[in-house]
């Protein structure tokens, strides 16, 4: 009787120990005893500035509202030095080298895209609190449908930068101080427009490179700062924001095929929800970068007067009749 209570003991033992293993090798539960693994979604994101910095808040409300599930590896320096970098960019994109891109609101009707082009209308969104607003606003949407016709999605916009004239030789204030300058303005259809009208002669240059040889430029305070344009130019007019950057994030049908809708639904909200973030980030960089520059006593900060404001708002009015067309 014994030997046979023993003999069921250790058919017992046997048969726990082979259920707990089938259990083991079936729950996917780690060594430490975590969690069950699961697989994460990598998306690459082509990023044509030079660092993730502007995007790290978008990153991580991906991250956030996934639970780790979805990682965007972000590739800087996309493109960089070339001119049209981001048509470029757009073009890699399509052609299936990122999941997902970025690229200023300005360079999309240099491919095709005319729908985004109010957002870089001139002297029209001029603050912050503005862009913010617009870019959590229903226009936002229709926007983006815009890029269909290339094949990709738009996920969203993030806000970026506020762009004043950046005079090398002398100040830009009223219109008649930009007539007969070569000026300098960063891939953008609407700003070589905005400066014809203004009577100037308009030229694309990469960013971060040299304007020696410009008359002025639009510009960004942060990118004045790091790349000591100050040493070159010397005029900013602080209240002149002739358009600001914002980004577009996008995607190829392909990659957002791989996601299901509630992913989809991720990748999107994401860009709502770091919106408020990006603009502080971009704002608080933006205020060291003017502390610098002012420490530095290089550059001189300029205020447009009234007239000069109305002169140019009226220089300016053919662009927005080509914008309404």
């Amino acid at each position: 009787m014994a030997r046979t209570v023993r003999i069921g003991a250790v058919l017992l033992v046997a048969w726990l120990v082979v259920m707990l293993l089938a259990g083991c090798a079936g729950s996917g539960a780690n060594k430490a005893g975590g969690k069950p693994g699961r697989k994460v979604v990598v998306l690459t994101l082509a990023n044509p500035l030079g660092g993730s910095l502007e995007l790290d808040a978008f990153v991580g409300e991906v991250n956030r509202l996934s639970g780790g599930g979805i990682r965007i590896d972000v590739k800087s320096g996309w493109r960089s030095g070339q001119v049209a970098f981001e048509n470029g960019l757009i073009g890699d994109v399509r052609g299936g080298k990122a999941d997902l891109g970025v690229a200023g609101s300005r360079a999309w009707d240099s491919v095709g895209v005319t729908s985004l082009r109010a957002l870089n209308a001139p002297l029209l969104i001029d603050s912050y609190a503005l862009q913010e607003l617009v870019l959590r606003s229903p226009l936002i949407p229709p926007m983006l449908k815009g890029l269909a016709p290339l094949g990709l999605v738009g996920v969203g916009v993030l806000p970026g930068p506020l762009r004043h004239p950046f005079g090398l030789g002398r100040p830009l204030l009223g219109p008649s101080d930009y007539s007969g300058l070569k000026l300098g303005v960063q891939q953008s259809r609407v700003g070589s427009a905005t400066f014809r009208a203004l009577g100037a002669t308009p030229a694309w240059f990469a960013a971060g490179a040299s304007i020696a040889g410009f008359g002025g430029v639009e510009q960004n305070i942060s990118n004045i700062q790091e790349y000591q344009y100050d040493r070159v130019g010397k005029y900013l007019t602080a209240n002149v924001v002739l358009w600001p950057r914002p980004l577009v994030v996008f995607a190829t049908r392909s990659a957002l095929a791989k996601l299901t809708p509630t992913q989809q639904r991720i990748l999107r909200q994401a860009v709502i929800d770091a919106d408020p973030a990006e603009t502080r980030f971009v704002v608080d960089n933006e205020r060291d970068d003017t502390a610098s520059l002012c420490r530095s006593h290089r550059l001189r900060f300029l205020t447009a007067s009234g007239p000069d404001l109305v002169g140019l708002r009226r220089a300016v009015q053919p662009v927005y009749n080509q914008l309404e067309r």
